[in-house]
């Protein structure tokens, strides 16, 4: 089931070479050490030497220490912490064995074709009858698919599917968020084969095996159209770069099959309109800053509300970087996010009480929470706290009974926008609709491509076109609502 038994390997010619090899004019035993007992024993190989010239001999010597070899490494194996990880040892095994045989990328059937020639002194291929008895195990315990898995991986014939992520995450510049989505994605996948009783390597994905695990996230587990969209993108874009790279074949399309359709509602169904992620409306903004936010969040919300600015560029700014009335955003989700926000006239007050008795260096909001350290971005709570503040406030959108709601932290960056648009209609003056999208940092977005070049020509809005922008933007929280919260 796994390719290639024991037996065969024997029958291969291997029979009198097997834990052998040549040091010098001597025999001695070499016995491959699993990656989990490496830790213990403190080698990848056992050896001993036989002290005799003599195969037959060797043959008869041999037996005792590879025994005493074994039980060592197997009392290794019953110490070291649990780890099922068995694609990972096959992946040590094929880089030694890579490294050790002579023909690179070998497979076992060749192993007869090195074993054969007795005066090869520098032959030595002990990974091969580890892997074959380690796969014999797998098929034992776990079943054939899994045994072939393993030895296809450990004799070079197939590779696993992340054998090149982490390489791939390094050329490409996706948010740590980004990533770690596109990690879930590929434990989604790797759940799916393991359930479908398919290896978990590259060259098991065909594009109907690509297409019935899209297939599968929509109508089983329920994901949207856009979600599922979102991880076939994230697969079709390593596919993409594995081919550019040489790693499979060109012109694979495994990724490439069109996409269920979303369910549509029936004529008898009745349907709430939904509009999609909104801008919160004045009255919502003056019901959250009269609900009694805690302190920090009514900052926080003030600073959104008057700047424009994403959660995270606010927590990302420090005290330095809040001088001469312009918030200085110096990184964000895009190289546009970097940019100079005029310091609202409404927020000079706040932003010197936010500074005051800190360094240069400090940041201007200090998160409540330790930062998460698989997407290093400092807002994460305060964000979750704002959505459970929302709620309590009765401020919330999902029609139809949609997972997420059409307003959000986000919503205060569209309103922004929405208010000095509004502001230009009722005849403002000293800015323009490109001012707006300078002050957010959208300059790649919501334009045709000659309105980006003409931009570009131009270059940036002025500083009075972006100061004139963020002042038209008025936040009246004076209003008869008491508190609705």
């Amino acid at each position: 089931m796994i390719g290639v038994s024991t037996a065969e390997v024997y029958t291969l010619g291997a029979t009198n070479r097997s834990h052998l090899e040549k040091h010098g004019n001597q025999w001695r035993v070499t016995v491959f050490v699993p990656v989990a007992a490496r830790a213990t024993i403190g080698k990848a190989h056992l050896k001993h030497s036989l002290g005799t010239s003599n195969l037959a001999t060797a043959n008869h010597l041999k037996q005792e220490h590879v025994a005493r070899f074994k039980n060592q490494i197997q009392t290794a194996l019953s110490e070291a912490k649990p780890d099922d990880d068995a694609l990972n040892e096959a992946r040590v095994i094929r880089k030694s064995r890579r490294a050790n045989l002579r023909t690179q990328n070998s497979p076992i059937a060749d192993l007869s074709q090195s074993a054969i020639h007795e005066d090869d002194d520098e032959f030595e291929d002990g990974e091969a009858y580890y892997a074959v008895e380690r796969a014999e195990q797998i098929e034992k315990s776990a079943g054939p698919v899994a045994a072939k898995t393993f030895a296809d991986i450990a004799f070079g014939r197939a590779t696993p599917i992340n054998e090149y992520l982490e390489t791939f995450l390094d050329d490409v510049s996706y948010q740590p968020r980004t990533i770690l989505d596109l990690r879930r994605g590929f434990r989604m996948l790797d759940d799916w084969l393991e359930t479908e009783h398919m290896p978990q390597t590259l060259e098991a994905i065909t594009q109907q095996g690509a297409a019935a695990f899209i297939r599968k996230l929509m109508k089983e587990d329920g994901l949207s159209h856009k979600a599922a969209k979102k991880y076939r993108s994230f697969f079709s874009s390593y596919w993409h770069w594995l081919e550019g790279q040489g790693h499979i074949p060109t012109s694979t399309f495994t990724w490439s099959a069109p996409m269920p359709e979303p369910a549509k509602p029936s004529r008898n169904d009745i349907r709430e309109p939904d509009t999609g992620k909104r801008p919160y409306t004045d009255q919502e903004i003056r019901q959250l800053l009269n609900g009694s936010p805690p302190p920090y969040l009514g900052d926080l919300i003030l600073i959104a509300a008057l700047s424009g600015m994403r959660i995270e560029e606010i927590y990302r700014l420090r005290v330095r970087d809040c001088s001469n009335d312009y918030f200085n955003v110096i990184a964000g989700k895009t190289n546009n996010a970097v940019r100079r926000v005029p310091i609202h006239p409404g927020l000079h007050t706040l932003v010197r009480r936010m500074m005051n008795n800190k360094k240069p260096t400090a940041y201007l909001i200090e998160p409540h929470r330790v930062v998460v350290n698989n997407t290093g971005e400092r807002s994460g709570y305060a964000g979750k706290a704002f959505t459970r503040f929302r709620r309590s406030c009765g401020i919330d959108e999902r029609p139809n009974s949609k997972p997420k709601s059409n307003i959000d932290f986000h919503s205060f960056r569209r309103w922004f926008i929405k208010s000095a648009r509004d502001a230009l209609d009722n005849g403002a003056m000293g800015f323009s609709e490109w001012t707006i999208a300078s002050v957010v940092g959208h300059y790649d977005h919501d334009h045709s491509k000659f309105l980006k070049m003409t931009r570009q020509y131009a270059g940036p809005s002025s500083e009075e076109a972006a100061i004139a922008c963020v002042n038209s933007v008025n936040l009246n929280t004076k209003n008869d609502i008491s508190n609705e919260c």
